[in-house]
């Protein structure tokens, strides 16, 4: 559980700090244009990570509020970005 990391789990306990998050959201916008929805969708996910600590591609279609969202429609065939975007930030979390 937690990928054996300590860290992870106390994250998973008390959430992570939202810099951290936003950080790696700003570097994911160095390379895209986002319309609104996106960049909603985004925030979303940096809420989901800094309130639990984690996130993994499952909890984009388990967990609300975004098994909420159609993300591959929202992001069409960029869809793939999204899955680098929480693996980049689940592998930050776990690696720290």
């Amino acid at each position: 559980m937690y990928g054996g990391s300590v860290a992870a789990f106390i994250r998973s306990q008390v959430g992570i700090d939202r810099t951290i998050a936003v950080q790696k959201f700003s570097e994911f916008l160095s390379g895209h244009v986002l319309n609104t929805e996106q960049e909603e969708y985004l925030k979303a996910i940096i809420t989901y990570v800094c309130q639990n600590g984690d996130i993994e591609r499952s909890t984009l279609i388990n967990e609300p509020p975004l098994n909420g969202y159609d993300w591959i429609e929202t992001f069409g065939q960029h869809f793939v970005c999204i899955r680098d975007f929480v693996d980049k930030l689940h592998n930050t979390i776990v690696v720290a």
